[in-house]
């Protein structure tokens, strides 16, 4: 028994010295090198993800950007259209008051010639509820009640659902002399696109807060289809327009400072891009912009408050994120990186990492006494420096065990190595990598003599042209409109009444920004009342 149990605590001490032995090799040089072997195959699998072929569809970023400037325009001029038709509306009830009264028809008649902008028109007596004119189509009435005329949101723009199914955006305003009841002018306008140039496959929509659809353009060719896969492609375009606006009308929702970027400009309201389905080989586009004011800190919007956005839906041709011969090199460059990775580790194996798992056994047997034998050194390199270092002591060991000999001299050894040491493997480590990665920066930052600007920017670019000429052209109109009413409403006033004709004056120059001065000019050429600078 006390034999058995002295060769069992012999076999176990000599298991912990194994372990204790090998517990070193845990940190060694094994770790580095497959930490290298790891970091390679990590950079190689990056290359083929970023550079090699990819099966999604995607749309070039400027083209989704040219649609979300398209539907900001398209807001710019929906917003300003409805600002103006308020603003005219009650800069003329204002005007009306002032003066001499003015019977409805009459009133309803210089309205409609002068400003071409309302389905339909009606005046209604206050007091008994009785329509006293009307003009153009009818007006429902069933939706007037205390709420829309008394309180904090008083005459405020409502929308109106016709019995067609049609919205109507409906404008109020006060008609009120001293010597009569108090009149209530009423008008309609349509919430659809304003007419502007949408070119080719464009279509627009303008949606309430909750998604639901008050008008499109864009969709008028349906009755000109004579195919089923032309009419398919419609109903297509109708279901993509129709889940863009719910998405669109989400987005729009949150506060415009929190839905850019920190510190960005812009357009003053909430807008963006989004991506519908894919149809026929096309994907469909979309750009949204919610109605806000050019100046929201100075000038508010009637237009803004409504809750209304803008979304421009545009099938475009899909496209894949690289060319063929891109997406080849993508390939073979992560396969060389992988092939370089390997011969890489293959130079630290058998350089570094073998010579020194050799010398770790070497002076295990020196440990254990064993010193007939000599130390087998390495060629060249840190190994070999160990090496010689190890037979050193084994010779001295050798020598104070045995008395001094030839083997025994302390300065007797292995003959004079290059002093290469472990800087070559790692240079030439370092100079594979750079082998692969100096063609592949060239190769990336090339320019393609194939690039061109894509034929749906260039598009984009020459409607929106159109569309700031066609608003150049609206602002123009607008505002010989707005002198012809303010003539109008001089001439009810009376041309020979000076004080009342500089009040139209100031008050039209006070709503309309445009204006510098306004003047009344008699025949002889002299000025008999002005507003604003000087002549």
């Amino acid at each position: 028994m006390t034999s058995s149990s002295a060769a069992y605590s012999v076999r176990g001490g000599r298991r912990r010295s194994r372990r204790r032995a090998d517990m070193p090799l845990l940190g060694g040089i094994r770790p580095p090198i497959a930490l290298l072997c790891v970091l390679v195959l990590a950079l190689a699998g990056l290359t083929a993800r970023v550079l090699g072929p990819d099966e999604d569809a995607v749309v070039p970023k400027a083209v989704l950007s040219s649609q979300q400037y398209f539907a900001e325009d398209g807001a710019i001029a929906l917003r300003a259209s409805i600002d103006e038709r308020v603003t005219d509306l009650q800069r003329t009830a204002t005007a009306l008051s002032q003066g001499r009264p003015v019977a409805p028809e009459r009133v309803l008649s210089d309205l409609g010639r002068t400003y071409q902008k309302w389905t339909g028109t009606t005046v209604v007596d206050l007091k008994s509820a009785d329509v006293l004119a009307t003009r153009g189509e009818t007006i429902p009435l069933g939706w007037l009640d205390k709420d829309v005329l008394t309180g904090d949101t008083a005459l405020t723009p409502r929308m109106v659902r016709l019995e067609t199914g049609d919205v109507r955006l409906m404008t109020m305003a006060v008609l009120d002399w001293t010597d009569r009841p108090q009149q209530l002018l009423i008008a309609s306008s349509s919430l659809s696109v304003p007419a502007i140039n949408l070119g080719p496959f464009r279509s627009m929509a303008v949606v309430a807060r909750d998604g639901e659809i008050l008008g499109t353009a864009g969709f008028e060719r349906a009755e000109a289809l004579n195919s089923d896969q032309e009419r398919k492609e419609l109903t297509f375009l109708h279901r993509q327009m129709k889940e863009l606006s719910d998405q669109a009308a989400e987005h729009t929702e949150q506060h415009p400072v929190r839905a850019k970027e920190p510190g960005s400009r812009g357009y003053p309201g909430v807008s963006g891009t989004l991506l519908g389905g894919e149809y026929n080989g096309r994907v469909a586009t979309a750009g949204y912009a919610s109605l806000a004011s050019s100046d929201p800190d100075e000038k508010q919007s009637v237009a803004a408050g409504l809750g209304l956005t803008v979304v421009g839906l545009l099938p475009v041709v899909q496209q894949q994120t690289g060319e063929q011969g891109r997406e080849l090199f993508g390939l073979a460059a992560a396969g060389v990186l992988v092939l370089l990775g390997l011969l890489a580790a293959g130079v630290l194996w058998a350089t570094v990492q073998r010579p020194l798992l050799r010398l770790f056994l070497e002076s295990r047997r020196l440990a254990r006494g064993d010193l007939t034998r000599p130390v087998t050194v390495p060629r060249w390199g840190e190994a070999a420096r160990i090496g010689a270092a190890l037979e050193q002591l084994r010779r001295r060991l050798d020598a104070g065990v045995h008395g001094s000999g030839a083997d025994g001299d302390p300065e007797a050894g292995p003959r004079r190595r290059h002093r290469i040491g472990g800087r070559g493997p790692l240079a030439l480590t370092a100079v594979l990598l750079l082998v692969w990665c100096v063609p592949v920066g060239l190769l990336l930052n090339r320019t393609d003599g194939s690039v061109s600007v894509p034929t749906t920017m260039v598009n984009d670019q020459r409607d929106r042209t159109d569309l700031i000429a066609d608003r150049l052209r609206r602002a123009l109109n607008e505002a010989q409109a707005d002198l012809v009413s303010a003539s109008r409403l001089i001439a009810a006033e009376g041309a020979e009444d000076t004080e009342a004709t500089v009040r139209v004056l100031d008050d039209t120059l006070g709503k309309h920004s445009r204006y510098r001065a306004l003047y009344v000019v008699n025949a002889d050429g002299s000025v008999r009342a002005q507003a604003g600078s000087d002549p």
